[in-house]
C-alpha cells in the first residue's frame, strides 16, 4: 500500500510541475511577441485563453494516464524508474466484512458485529416466538416460504442445486481452524476440543452437553430421534435419512480387510480405538452404564427389542429377527465349521480365545450368567415350565428331561451328549480331572 501511494504522489507531481513549465513557456511567447509587434498595431490583449490552450495541449501532453488492466499497470510501473506499486486510484478486490470482535471471523450482520457478539436480529411476529425471521415477517415454522427438495414427495429443505442432503446435495462443512484439526467447527470458528462453549447440563457435577431444558438425557431431557424413512422402519436415522439397514453410509476401519465402523483415530476398537466410556455410579461397580448412569445390575432400564417374527419372544440380532429368523451372524473362518466367531474369525473350538466374566460376589469364580453373578448368587434363569419341575429351561421352555433336544456328539452313531468339541467325552471331549492325585474321574464340583 505505501508504494501505492508513493507512485499515485510522483505522478501528481509531475502533472503539477508539467503545468508550471507550459504556464512559463505560454507567458513568455505572449512577451516576446508583443515586443516585435509596431506600437501602433499594439492592443491590449488577454493571453489567458491561448494560456490555457497551450496549458491544455502541452499539459495534455506531459499528464501521464493510469491504464486500467492489470498489464497496462505493469508496463506503467517499467517506466516509471521500475518501482513495483500500482496507482492509488485503481479499484481494489472487494472482500466480505467480517466481524469486528477481536478473533471472531464471523460475518457481519449488523453494527458491524455479528449475532454472536451482539448483533440484533428481527423475531418471528408469532406470538411468543423467538425464531429469527425468514420472510414474510415470520419463521419458518409459522409460514415462511422456504424452497423445497425438488426429489417427489421430499419435504426437506433444499440445500444445494434444488435437492436436499438426503437427495444429494453435498455441502462442504466447515473444519476447525486450529492447524491439523479436521473436526467440524461448533462455535467461533472451532470445534469443542480447541475450544467451542456448548451449554452443559445444569445437573450438579454433570458435564454432558444439554438437550432439552436445560439438562442432558441422562438428567430427564426427552429428545426423540428421526426415524428412518423407509417404510414399515423404526430404526434411527444414521445420515441421509436412512438408517445402516437402508443405505446409510458409515466410516470403516482403515485397517486392511476390516469391515467393522470406525470409531476414532481411523480404526475400530478391535484395532486401537480408545473409547471412552461412563461407569456406573454404584460405588465398586466396574460396568460400562447403561441408563441413567448406573448398569443393568444397579437397576438400569433398557428396552430390549424382540424378533419381529409373530409369536418369537427371542431378541432381535439384526435385520430386526433374531438367529432362528434370519440375523446373520459373522460364523467361524475353518471349514465346514459353522459356530459363531468369537475372536481372530474362529469360534472357541477353533482357537479363539474368550475371556468370560466372573461373577461379581466375593470370592466367587463362577461365570456370569446375568446381572453380574452366577446362578448361585441370584441371577435369574429360565425354569422347565413342566408343573413342578425347577430344572432350568434348555429348549422350547422345557428342561432336558421333558424333551428338549440336546446337541449328540458328532461321532457317528453316537448318542450321547455333546460336550465340547462337537463331541463327548467319550470321543475326545477334554473335561475337568478331579485335581487330587492319582484320579481321573471327572470334576463334579469344588475341582
Amino acid at each position: 500500500m505505501n508504494e501505492e501511494e508513493d507512485l499515485a504522489v510522483l505522478i501528481y507531481k509531475s502533472s503539477k510541475t508539467a503545468k508550471a513549465r507550459a504556464a512559463a513557456a505560454a507567458a513568455a511567447a505572449a512577451k516576446e511577441k508583443e515586443r516585435n509587434a509596431p506600437s501602433e498595431a499594439r492592443q491590449p490583449t488577454s493571453t489567458r485563453k491561448r494560456c490555457s490552450d497551450h496549458i491544455s495541449d502541452t499539459s495534455a501532453k506531459a499528464v501521464i494516464r493510469i491504464p486500467t488492466s492489470k498489464r497496462g499497470r505493469r508496463s506503467l510501473l517499467v517506466e516509471h524508474e521500475g518501482r513495483k506499486s500500482v496507482p492509488k486510484n485503481v479499484a481494489r478486490k472487494k472482500y466480505r466484512y467480517e466481524c469486528s470482535a477481536d478473533g471472531c471471523t464471523n460475518n457481519v450482520v449488523q453494527g458491524g458485529v455479528c449475532m454472536r457478539h451482539g448483533a440484533k436480529v428481527t423475531q418471528c411476529s408469532s406470538e411468543g416466538c423467538t425464531n429469527i425471521v425468514i420472510n414474510r415477517g415470520v419463521c419458518v415454522k409459522h409460514g415462511a416460504n422456504v424452497k423445497q427438495c425438488s426429489s417427489e414427495g421430499c419435504t426437506n429443505n433444499a440445500k444445494k442445486g434444488v435437492v436436499c442432503k438426503r437427495h444429494g446435495a453435498e455441502a462442504k462443512p466447515k473444519k476447525c481452524s486450529s492447524e491439523g484439526c479436521a473436526n467440524i467447527v461448533v462455535k467461533g470458528g472451532v470445534c469443542v476440543k480447541h475450544g467451542a462453549k456448548v451449554k452443559r447440563c445444569s445437573s450438579e457435577g454433570c458435564t454432558n452437553k444439554a438437550q432439552q431444558g436445560g439438562v442432558c438425557m441422562r438428567h430427564g431431557a426427552k429428545v426423540n430421534p428421526k426415524k428412518c424413512s423407509s417404510e414399515g422402519c423404526t430404526n434411527i436415522v444414521i445420515n441421509r435419512g436412512v438408517c445402516i439397514k437402508h443405505g446409510a453410509k458409515l466410516k470403516r476401519c482403515s485397517s486392511e480387510g476390516c469391515t467393522n465402523q470406525a470409531r476414532k483415530g481411523g480404526v475400530c476398537i478391535r484395532h486401537g480405538a480408545k473409547v471412552k466410556q461412563t461407569k456406573c455410579s454404584s460405588e465398586g461397580c466396574t460396568n460400562n452404564a447403561q441408563n441413567g448412569g448406573v448398569c443393568i445390575r444397579h437397576g438400569a432400564k433398557v428396552k430390549v427389542k424382540r424378533c419381529s417374527s409373530e409369536g418369537c419372544i427371542h431378541y432381535s440380532i439384526n435385520g430386526g429377527v433374531c438367529f432362528k429368523h434370519g440375523a446373520k451372524v459373522k460364523r467361524c473362518s475353518s471349514e465346514g465349521c459353522t459356530n459363531k466367531a468369537q475372536q481372530g474369525g474362529v469360534c472357541m473350538r477353533h482357537g479363539a480365545k474368550v475371556n468370560p466374566k466372573k461373577c461379581s460376589s466375593d470370592g466367587c469364580t463362577n461365570i456370569v450368567i446375568n446381572r453380574g453373578v452366577c446362578i448361585k448368587h441370584g441371577a435369574k434363569v429360565k425354569r422347565c415350565s413342566s408343573e413342578g419341575c425347577t430344572n432350568q429351561a434348555r429348549k422350547g421352555g422345557v428342561c432336558i428331561r421333558h424333551g428338549a433336544q440336546h446337541k449328540r456328539c458328532s461321532s457317528e452313531g453316537c448318542m450321547y451328549q455333546s460336550k465340547k468339541g462337537g463331541v463327548c467325552i467319550r470321543h475326545g471331549a477334554k473335561a475337568k480331572v478331579y485335581n487330587s492325585e492319582g484320579c481321573t474321574n471327572q470334576a463334579r464340583h469344588g475341582g
